[in-house]
């Protein structure tokens, strides 16, 4: 028959971890890091939950032990190890272990270790491994859990129930694990709920950063609006106290000035109206579209020479640099040098036509046919055209006596801002 305090044999999934694993991860939670607890000479050992499986067991001890204690008491360690830590010499490593070793036995007896079975030797730190060191190492870390917890962490740790982890059967297992399921979902109640009183805190602390950004704004605007009274203020106050002392007849004299000087102004402004009335009214026409529309465009005037006169008209087109197209638009300047050769030609071929006519002899006809036929040209294409031409002879005089007016009003009128000025 088997005992029924003896313990059950448990399947894998409720079997309790190994030492080495408990003591790794209390160093994790207690805030163990490498890099910044094993420096210098420690740097080199690779900290894992198998660190006291290697050749460096001693070495690797050291930091480990040192952080535990100092987690457990700063005060203290650092008046226990004053002597030995930092360790630098193998002196200093022997009194470390030394005082490690007395502070474990002390908590042991004062049954701070848990387990009444665990073994403590000092021959223990001078190797550093085996499973007894190790349940050494994972008593020691339990139990600064347990003080890091009530100590640091105690609004935390009065909510988690006691739990007797020793047990004795199956049904202590199916206990626990009921204990916990009830523990987990009532802690997970409780943090939704804080998240939800975290979040309606922060919305509040939201809108009130909002309400108070918003009148912080109000006042500065206000504090802006106050300056700048008291600025203007002042300014008046000064003006007032610079005045304050004269007489009613000396202020009644500066105000006849200052309604004089504004005459003054009003008058220079309508004299310089009525000047420029002119010019003004033909800005208004321009812009109220009632201008005159007349205008010179290239499009509708397309200049169609025949060759006979461009052959007669080539050294004089050289020489004059006329070149009626620039560009693809037609120049005004070529056009009116081109007019002008055309006239001087009319007026040499109508010369010569009252000398044949008044009896003289003909040219002969060896020297003078490409003459005559020119002439005859000449004399066909004006009778054509020549209506035309005086015509527009008569538009060009009379835009030419308009432009002369408003030429000469231009004039007048930068003469009188000239005087002005």
């Amino acid at each position: 028959m088997t005992n029924q305090n003896q313990p059950a044999v448990t399947s894998s999934t409720t079997k309790p971890c190994c030492p080495r694993s408990i003591f790794w991860t209390n160093l994790v939670l207690l805030g163990f890091d490498p890099p910044k607890h094993a420096v210098g000479t420690y740097s080199a050992i690779a900290f894992d939950q198998d660190v006291f499986t290697g050749v460096n067991n001693v070495k690797a001890m050291e930091p480990i032990v040192w952080f535990l204690f100092n987690k457990l008491d700063p005060n203290k360690a650092k008046k226990r190890f004053s002597s030995c830590w930092p360790v630098t010499n193998l002196g200093q490593s022997k009194e470390f272990r030394n005082v490690a070793f007395k502070w474990l036995e002390q908590l042991r007896k004062d049954g701070c270790l848990g387990n009444n079975d665990l073994v403590m030797r000092r021959s223990f730190f001078d190797e550093c491994q085996g499973e007894r060191f190790d349940r050494i190492i994972m008593a020691l870390s339990n139990y600064v859990v347990t003080v890091v917890m009530k100590r640091d962490y105690r609004r935390y740790s009065e909510s988690i129930p006691q739990i007797n982890l020793e047990l004795r059967s199956e049904s202590s297992y199916n206990l626990i694990k009921s204990q916990l399921i009830s523990q987990i979902s009532a802690q997970a109640q409780k943090f939704a709920q804080d998240t939800q009183e975290r979040n309606a805190c922060q919305a509040r602390w939201k809108s009130a950063a909002e309400d108070l950004t918003r009148r912080l704004r109000e006042t500065m605007k206000q504090s802006n609006d106050l300056q700048r009274d008291y600025y203007a203020f002042y300014q008046d106050k000064s003006a007032l106290e610079r005045i304050e002392n004269l007489s009613t007849e000396q202020l009644v004299n500066m105000r006849s000035e200052q309604m004089e000087s504004v005459r003054r102004f009003w008058t220079s402004c309508l004299t310089w109206m009525s000047e420029n009335k002119p010019l003004t009214d033909n800005v208004d026409e321009i812009i109220h579209d009632r201008a005159n529309k007349h205008r010179l465009d290239g499009k509708t005037i397309p200049l169609d020479i025949p060759e006979i006169m461009m052959t007669m008209w080539e050294n004089q087109f050289q020489k004059e640099r006329i070149n009626p197209y620039q560009n693809g638009n037609l120049d005004l300047i070529s056009l009116l040098k081109t007019y002008k050769l055309y006239l001087q030609t009319l007026s040499q071929c109508s010369t010569r036509n009252d000398t044949i006519n008044s009896n003289q002899p003909p040219p002969s006809e060896d020297k003078g046919d490409e003459g005559a036929a020119v002439s005859d040209t000449i004399t066909s294409l004006s009778k054509q055209i020549l209506q035309e031409q005086r015509s527009q002879i008569k538009s060009l005089s009379s835009m030419k006596a308009a432009l002369q007016l408003q030429l000469q009003d231009v004039n007048e009128s930068i003469g009188k801002v000239r005087k002005e000025c």
